[in-house]
């Protein structure tokens, strides 16, 4: 990331996405977890998805389409629709 900025290969709102989303999961994200890649792996277990949301919407880590159609999905498999594959 300080490589990309450094050398103008992302936009500003992306490094500053990225540095929230860092300080975050420093302070222990969903499921406790530390870090981007624990957090993926945390969230993208769909037995996590309502804490996932609850913490991304908090945290002003997702737009409202966004979390409009997670929650479109978490209310289908709440009422017992499978992902396909």
């Amino acid at each position: 990331m300080a490589y990309a900025s450094a050398n103008n290969l992302i936009e500003e709102e992306e490094i500053q996405e990225y540095q929230q989303m860092q300080e975050l999961v420093a302070q222990g994200g969903p499921g406790g977890c530390t870090s981007e890649s624990e957090c993926e792996t945390y969230c993208s277990d769909l037995n996590n998805m309502n804490e996932c949301l609850a913490f991304a919407q908090e945290h002003g880590l997702m737009d409202e389409g966004e979390l409009e159609d997670a929650r479109k999905v978490q209310a289908a498999l709440d009422a017992g629709y499978s992902m396909p594959g």
